[in-house]
Order: C-alpha cells, then sequence, then structure tokens
C-alpha cells in the first residue's frame, strides 16, 4: 500500500459526505471513527479554509458546529 493513499480516500469520501452540513458526530460515524479529536486533528483541519467550512466559524468548539463543502 502505497503511502499516503488511505489519507486520501478517506478525504475524498469525508468530502463527497460534506455535500449537505454534517456534524462531528454524524462523520465519525460514516467514516467508523470513535475517535473525534483524532479524525478532527487528521482530516477535517486539513480541509478547512480550503474545501470544508465550518457553518459556525466564529465557535468552531461549538456542539452544533457542523462542517460542509466549500462553494
Amino acid at each position: 500500500m502505497e503511502r499516503g493513499t488511505k489519507s486520501d480516500t478517506v478525504m475524498s469520501r469525508l468530502l463527497e459526505y460534506c455535500t449537505t452540513p454534517k456534524s462531528m458526530q454524524e462523520i465519525a460515524e460514516f467514516l467508523g471513527y470513535k475517535n473525534r479529536t483524532k479524525l478532527k486533528q487528521t482530516y477535517i483541519n486539513p480541509l478547512l479554509g480550503k474545501s470544508l467550512n465550518m457553518t459556525i466559524p466564529d465557535k468552531p468548539k461549538s456542539r452544533l458546529q457542523k462542517y460542509h463543502l466549500s462553494k
């Protein structure tokens, strides 16, 4: 297996899934991750501002936060 292949696959699945706003819980369940902190650090944070946006950018730790594709 080539290095980075799993990461690229997970990120592309994440982007396809977030065509409508999704919560961290929904994303974790869809991708099969139990550790949401690791999921956020590894996959969501690198995409923020590029391909992915927050619905409440002023409150990044809000429990109501959702993520969606950039327009």
